[in-house]
């Protein structure tokens, strides 16, 4: 089933199958906080070896989570990661002044 998902492609860049192989596709959800599985949430910290997907133990829940998610190649998923943490870091920037008490905006 997580398979037959992933051949649609890269949304973000239209890669394919068999142009790139379909273990270098990724889910990756659209919003990290509606991650459901504890593996899953590893990945935000540094764990490279996340198999959220894989610890749904039924059809329906795998098809629950993969309705939050887009189909990314390596690189995007990447471009991705790299843009979500980036902009984490500007809202911890902006809303705490190195004290830990929250700026008055």
């Amino acid at each position: 089933m997580l398979w037959a998902f992933k051949l649609h492609g890269c949304v973000d860049c239209g890669v394919r199958y068999p142009d790139i192989p379909l273990s270098e596709l990724h889910c990756d959800h659209r919003d990290p906080e509606q991650k459901n599985g504890t593996r899953s949430r590893n990945v935000l910290n540094g764990d490279a070896k996340d198999h959220g997907l894989l610890d749904h133990n039924s059809h329906d829940a795998l098809i629950a989570e993969l309705l939050k998610c887009d189909v990314v190649c390596v690189d995007c998923h990447k471009k991705r990661t790299r843009k979500r943490r980036t902009q984490a870091e500007v809202v911890q920037y902006v809303l705490f002044n190195g004290t830990g008490e929250a700026w008055r905006i």
